[in-house]
This record gives C-alpha cells, sequence and structure tokens, in this order.
C-alpha cells in the first residue's frame, strides 16, 4: 500500500509534476477557491469532493488531515 500524504502535500506534488492549482481545481471539479479553503482548513470537503480526491490522487491522501485541528503559523 502507498504511504499516506497530506492534502497539501499531494497538491505540491501535483505542483511539482506541473500541474497548477487551477489545474488540480479543475480534475476535482471544484473552484479554485474551495481549493485555497480546503488547504487552509477554513472547510472540510463534501464525501463527492473527498471521493474525487482519493480517486485523483490514487488513494495516497489521507483524508484524516482534513479533519485533524488547525495549526496557526507564528510569525
Amino acid at each position: 500500500m502507498n504511504q499516506q500524504i497530506s492534502f497539501p502535500e499531494w497538491v505540491e506534488r501535483e505542483e511539482q509534476a506541473g500541474r497548477g492549482k487551477p489545474t488540480v481545481a479543475a480534475a476535482l471539479k471544484i473552484e479554485v477557491a474551495s481549493l485555497y479553503r480546503y488547504l487552509s482548513k477554513d472547510r472540510v470537503p463534501s464525501k463527492a469532493v473527498m471521493d474525487r480526491i482519493i480517486k485523483a490522487s490514487g488513494g495516497v491522501v489521507d483524508i484524516g488531515w482534513f479533519y485533524s485541528p488547525k495549526v496557526e503559523q507564528v510569525a
């Protein structure tokens, strides 16, 4: 089984492969603004979006990341 990674790590891998956030959002059939909200943990994706994330990532995204506590960055 593949090692599970967080959603931001998967998005970063997609970007490193030449697919920007708008392309990732389009593949998940969501708006770019929604992608940013998910990345910042301001919103948890619906079940339908979760299913698309799992499918698009090949099952490597750890869905538990969306439910873990949000950690604030200190400047």
